[in-house]
């Protein structure tokens, strides 16, 4: 008999040992031919007893090609694999012993009419009560978040990762220390406060060119790894191999009315509406190699445990991002967060038909598809908007054929959250077609300036100055064609100063030194 062995590579996402309950039940009859294996079975060594606790599954690639009947007079398990004649398939194995699915085994094998093994000499088929893993994750030129669900030894996983990003890596950032990639005269080496890599932290990478990295090791398992939440802004990781929805995710864990959180791309928020709770958003699922960071309402430090979830449990990610507009995430490391109800000509939007995008100048810093919020009966926005420095949002609303400019102005912050479910940001739009930004003449100057500043144009009739938090500092009716400001009493930044003419809205940054 045919003894060659195949080595099977673990390429697993997979976290810990998870139930086997979804593996279904072979369609015997939509194959021509079997393959019959007799086989001795061992865990981590030793041998199993077989017992109708015991499921020995067979596999070709996700499908389940046999369930294996326990023999317990020769403590073999027999399996029949169902194939169709004339073709040659590989064979992989999964045990489930009630609790636990070991899914690393050491023996893979190929469909063939006169099978594998005998009672007296049976295929060993050796599985290990530890996961080996390998995370494969896809990273863009600019900058990514990231976090791993393996098994994270301190300094030896940051050598993993930095060997695993070459000379494409510019920086790996943790929420409190980054380290540098350099390369002087051929000499190249990483350097920086950055002392280690934990299952618990987000990290934000930065890459020069778009590169796949692959990282090999023991899965990670989340009851081990703990996540502390403070109050404000965390940085953290996902140790888990498979995706879970939001409401699965925190299962174990309770959120504060309006907590948030979000990825590189977009962001839910959590509502407790007279005890009745649920996250919504354009953030739906948590992702393996996918980085986080979430936004803590209380006042007290708590712990978050990610839970063992079987890929039976989860749900669908339904994307909500823009599809007419495409923002330019991966050139920023960091983002801020709006929560926007829509009112249209007048009306509050009552369709989810619509995307809505959030600009600076030309540039496209975030869009998303308007969605229905149904135990609020609402159609909301929620917008993630890309930055690294504090600058003036200019909103865009599409139907997909048509736009509309908002005059209403927001600046862009680091890590801000304006609005939340129950009180959103409102975005006044006119009728769709009409563009209010038609081109107005109005001069601004000194730009920057210490305290005064002046504005010249044609027919102004109103004129607001924002702060970074979108606050009204100023605002004066005015039938003048010039103003002078005196600034001396507010702070140092930057506004936005909005001026409303007779032919139109136009809106500058000033900067205050």
């Amino acid at each position: 008999m045919k003894k060659n062995v195949l080595f099977m590579v673990a390429a697993l996402l997979l976290c810990g040992a998870v139930s086997a309950q979804n593996w279904g039940t072979p369609d015997a009859h939509a194959k021509s031919s079997n393959t019959p294996i007799v086989a001795r079975v061992t865990v981590d060594g030793n041998a199993v007893t077989p017992t109708v606790d015991y499921r020995l599954g067979a596999f070709v690639g996700e499908e389940l090609r046999g369930l294996a009947a326990p023999h317990t007079e020769d403590n073999n398990f027999w399996i029949q694999v169902f194939y169709n004649q004339g073709t040659s398939e590989t064979i992989s194995f999964k045990l489930y012993d009630g609790t636990n699915e070991y899914t690393t085994c050491s023996v893979t094998k190929a469909t063939q009419e006169e099978g594998w093994g005998t009672p007296s000499e049976p295929v060993a088929l050796d599985f290990a009560s530890t996961q080996i893993m390998t995370q494969t994750t896809a990273l863009a030129a600019g900058w990514n978040w990231w976090s791993t669900p393996i098994e994270m030894n301190g300094v030896d996983g940051l050598t993993m990762l930095e060997e695993a990003l070459g000379n494409e890596g510019i920086r790996i950032q943790s929420q409190s220390n980054f380290i540098d990639f350099y390369d002087i005269e051929g000499y190249t080496f990483w350097d920086g406060q950055l002392n280690d890599i934990t299952n618990e932290q987000m990290y934000k990478i930065r890459m020069s060119a778009d590169n796949t990295i692959s990282l090999t090791g023991i899965a990670a398992n989340p009851s081990n790894h703990p996540i502390a939440i403070t109050s404000g802004w965390n940085w953290i990781g996902y140790p888990c191999g498979s995706s879970a929805s939001l409401e699965d995710a925190f299962s174990g864990f309770t959120p504060e009315n309006n907590d948030v959180i979000k990825g590189a791309n977009s962001f839910a928020q959590f509502y407790n509406i007279e005890g009745f709770t649920f996250w919504d958003g354009a953030l739906t699922t948590l992702t393996p190699g996918q980085g986080y960071m979430y936004k803590s309402n209380s006042s007290s430090n708590k712990t978050l445990t990610f839970q063992n979830r079987s890929k039976g449990e989860l749900a669908e990610d339904v994307s909500s991002s823009g599809e007419m507009f495409k923002a330019i995430g991966n050139d920023f490391a960091n983002n801020m967060t709006i929560t926007a109800l829509i009112e249209l000509d007048g009306e509050n939007l009552h369709s989810d038909n619509y995307e809505l995008a959030a600009f600076v100048g030309n540039e496209c810093r975030g869009s998303v598809k308007i969605k229905y919020v149904r135990p609020l009966d609402q159609y909301l926005a929620f917008l993630l908007v890309h930055g690294d420095r504090e600058e003036s949002l200019r909103f865009v609303l599409t139907d997909g054929t048509e736009i509309t400019w908002s005059t209403d102005l927001l600046m862009y912050v680091n890590d801000a959250t304006y609005g939340t479910p129950t009180e959103p940001v409102v975005l006044h739009f006119g009728p769709m077609g009409v563009n209010q930004n038609n081109v107005v003449l109005v001069n601004f100057y000194p730009n920057p300036t210490h305290d005064v500043f002046n504005i010249e144009g044609e027919d102004i009739l109103k004129i607001d100055i924002i702060n970074a938090f979108g606050q009204i500092v100023y605002s004066k009716e005015n039938n003048n064609n010039s103003i002078q400001i005196d600034l001396s009493r507010h702070s140092i930044g930057v506004y936005l100063v909005r001026v409303v003419t007779n032919k139109g809205v136009v809106t500058q940054q000033i900067i205050k030194e």
